[in-house]
């Protein structure tokens, strides 16, 4: 099954698309980076939510809640950031490094959200 297939049948099941926070970090390139990987996620069919520049791990984890996301995709610590999210109560939030992001990565990602 590919992904867009995954997408629809997630939107089938729960009454909207997936939906990922992208969170990178304004002291680096990993901007224009956190721009790129939301735009192709977006073409994949996700809705993406772009964090402001360089967030701490506080600030991405209450906008990952506000927008009740169902990944979130990070430059920043993710330790801390799924460490802030268990002390707020959330443990259904899937964290990914962006900076470990491939392929196979994402792909888990996807079958982690779609469940």
């Amino acid at each position: 099954m590919t992904i867009r297939q995954q997408i629809t049948d997630f939107m089938a099941q729960q009454g909207r698309r997936p939906r990922v926070l992208v969170a990178g970090d304004a002291a680096s390139l990993e901007v224009s980076e956190s721009k790129r990987l939301a735009s192709a996620l977006a073409d994949t069919g996700f809705d993406v939510d772009l964090a402001p520049n360089d967030p701490n791990p506080l600030e991405i984890a209450r906008q990952a809640i506000e927008n009740d996301v169902h990944a979130v995709v990070t430059y920043a610590d993710t330790a801390a950031l799924r460490s802030e999210l268990a002390s707020q109560g959330v443990e259904d939030i899937v964290v990914v490094a962006a900076t470990e992001l491939s392929v196979d990565h994402l792909l888990t990602m996807i079958d982690e959200v779609l469940l």
